[in-house]
This record gives structure tokens, sequence and C-alpha cells, in this order.
């Protein structure tokens, strides 16, 4: 478990880089950061290896602390994901649109969200449709409010909006999304969604998006037919 002090420390650094400095440029030492936000140097450090390996920043030994100038090979940008599933599916020559969604208010979820205690969570269902044929259904988990400002989820009844869409729009910014992808099978509760007899093989994806933070604010499954659309995934 992360300690607070730990935190505010990933936090004042991330405060510091937001407004004070640009990709690639050096951040100040270990000795002036913990001289500035008033802790010791060996928390200065857990706090920049917890940024590195977020690929907030790269460190290089015996120079010092830059802020990263590229997207972590390990992670999905979210710049990446555009034009995202609209795209995907206008990619095949067909109309998309939003086929069914819903949203529903649940008590805070300390363990899914453990850096936001008190928040409601937002679930959030879309089935995507391509020429009027369900063909990708997304059901996320998103807090519902990040330092005050509520997270507003209708504009995702339009086909062409994405999640980081609504989290700018309230001023926060979802920097990263991790995925993973498995073949399945369709399960009895989305055959129902989908609308079909029997089941039938299926791309899975499980992921979490972090704030510029590092904080989780998204949990996100998503289901594809395999018939309709092809599911390609390209890192740099």
């Amino acid at each position: 478990m992360i300690s607070n002090t730990i935190r505010y420390t990933i936090e004042a650094i991330h405060a510091h880089i937001d407004e004070h400095l640009q990709p690639a440029e050096q951040l100040p030492s270990e000795k002036e950061l913990a001289h500035q936000l008033g802790v010791s140097r060996s928390t200065v450090r857990e706090a920049l290896a917890r940024l590195a390996a977020q690929g907030v920043v790269k460190r290089q030994w015996g120079v010092g602390t830059f802020v990263s100038d590229a997207i972590p090979s390990t992670a999905l940008g979210i710049a990446s994901l555009r034009p995202g599933i609209p795209g995907l599916l206008a990619s095949t020559g067909g109309t998309p649109s939003v086929y069914h969604f819903e949203f529903k208010e649940h008590p805070p979820d300390g363990e899914l969200f453990p850096d936001f205690l008190v928040a409601p969570v937002l679930s959030l269902t879309r089935v995507f449709a391509l020429d009027g044929v369900p063909a990708i259904v997304i059901r996320d988990r998103i807090v519902s409010e990040v330092k005050g400002r509520r997270i507003d989820p209708t504009s995702l009844r339009s086909v062409d909006t994405l999640v980081a869409d609504i989290f700018e729009a309230a001023g926060v910014k979802l920097a990263t999304l991790s995925l993973t992808l498995r073949a399945a099978d369709l399960d009895k509760e989305l055959r129902l969604i989908f609308d079909l007899p029997q089941s039938e093989p299926v791309i899975e994806t499980r992921g979490r998006g972090l704030d510029i933070k590092g904080r989780r604010i998204l949990a996100s499954r998503g289901t594809y037919r395999t018939r309709i659309v092809e599911l390609g995934l390209s890192v740099s």
C-alpha cells in the first residue's frame, strides 16, 4: 500500500511538471525536490521511481530525471486510440451507431478505485452496431467525480464520443489506458445483448485507465464480435 507521504510527493511532482515543464525537460534534482516539498530524498527517489514506472518521467543515472517525451511502449496512449471504436466500425465500410446506452450510479468502491474513497462509481454500458447489427459491447466503470469536478457521461450517446472525452470535458486527463486481450466465447448475458441464439467466438479486452497522476479512474471490459469487426493492436 502506497503511503500518504509518497502519494503527496507523486502528486506534487506531477503538479510541478504540469505547471512548469514540457516533454523532455529536466526536473530539479532529488535534493532540490526534497527541499521544496519538505520530504526526505528517499521519499522523492521512490516517488520518481513510481513515476518512471508509469512512463511519466525517465531517469538517466548520473544525468537526472526528465519528463517523458513519448508514450511508454507498455501502454496504449489515448491519442493512439482515435478514431476509436467508431473508426474501427467505419473502416469496414458500414455505418456505425450506438445501438444501446445506459449508465447507473453505485456507491464508492475503494477496492477498484483506491484513490477515490468517497466518489460514487458510474457503470456504463454501450452497444455499438454496424449497419444496425450489434457488434461491440463496452462496459466501463468510472469514478464520477475528480477534485470536485463531476463527470457527465450523457454525451456517450453519440457514436463519436470516447470515454476520454467525458473526462476531458470535466478538466480531467485520461492519460493512459492499459489493455489485455484474450479470445473468449459469448456468455449468456452477452448473447442476450447481441440478440444471438447461440454462442460464438469473440475477443475480450480488459483494461484500466489512469489519470496524469497515475490514479485509476476507469476500469473497462470490451467484447468484439470478430465475425463483424477485426481488432488489431499496434504499439510503437
